[in-house]
């Protein structure tokens, strides 16, 4: 394995911005704040953007990585030829892309603390985005954002590394690569669930407080399926429990039949959810 400084060095070789971050050890980060809420993620550098803008010099490589315990950080976008870094925060997610395109899983790739960085180019100027899938939140890391790169020391004590680190980069279809979060019901929005703290918990919050206008159609799908899949509610009881909820409780109240269209609309997304679980879990 390359030290951090040769690492370093061969990234901005490929054409890629760097920066310092933090090390980390025995999941302490070296900036020296106990309560760092991003361990080994953050730049070890006051004017870290302007990395954003340039790339470093070799001289300011060797001076960043010659001393002291550093990660390394790799910023994406136009700085550096439009490298895109797709982040996907857990295997079962990063399985189930690669089989709906499965050229991804042969561009360079590294295991993270949790999941998987795929690193692709894109022809364009892409803008960073988040989306959600498998109840985890995902990034496209791509222009003024940044990733951790090998040999960084995760947190958890894992160290990142790469698949295959003689694997290239491959110039992403991004029409294809929408196409396959599309498949994969890749959600961009914040789902209600995130919001909360705990699901029964928001599940309790939305019960209590109602929809206001404009929120209706989103809360009353969110709580058919918590009382149809997460408490396992009967259909009968869930209907009944919705349309005395919906009459009481929402700005703009439902009637039975919308109810019930919705908890036709849940089942509907189970069974398509349970379909993708079974090829996700082999891939």
């Amino acid at each position: 394995m390359k030290s951090t400084l040769e690492a370093a060095r061969h990234y901005l070789d490929m054409g890629w911005s760097v920066l310092p971050l933090w090390g980390v050890m025995d999941g302490v980060c070296g900036c020296g704040h106990t309560d760092c809420t991003s361990p080994g993620k953050h730049p070890a550098l006051q004017e870290w953007t302007t990395y954003f803008g340039r790339q470093p010099q070799q001289e300011e490589i060797d001076s960043w990585f010659s001393t002291g315990n550093k990660n390394i950080g790799i910023v994406c976008g136009e700085v550096s030829d439009n490298l895109m870094v797709i982040d996907c925060d857990d295997p079962k997610t990063y399985c189930a892309l690669c089989y709906v395109y499965p050229e991804l899983s042969e561009s360079l790739t590294d295991k993270t603390g949790n999941g998987y960085h795929i690193y692709v180019y894109a022809e364009q100027k892409v803008a960073t985005t988040s989306w959600w899938l498998n109840g985890k939140k995902h990034h496209i890391k791509a222009d003024r954002s940044m990733v951790v790169a090998p040999p960084s020391n995760h947190y958890s004590g894992r160290v990142y590394q790469f698949v295959e680190p003689d694997a290239p980069p491959f110039l992403v279809d991004l029409r294809r690569l929408k196409a396959a979060l599309f498949t994969l019901k890749a959600d961009t929005r914040k789902p209600v669930a995130d919001e909360g703290s705990h699901e029964r918990g928001r599940a309790a919050q939305i019960f209590r407080d109602g929809a206001r206008l404009g929120e209706r159609d989103e809360m009353t799908f969110y709580l058919a399926n918590s009382l149809r899949h997460g408490y396992g509610v009967p259909w009968d009881f869930a209907e009944a429990i919705l349309s005395l909820w919906a009459e009481q409780r929402c700005d703009q109240p439902w009637g039975e039949v919308d109810v019930r269209a919705k908890l036709r609309a849940v089942a509907r997304y189970s069974h398509a959810s349970t379909d993708q679980d079974a090829y996700r879990g082999d891939a």
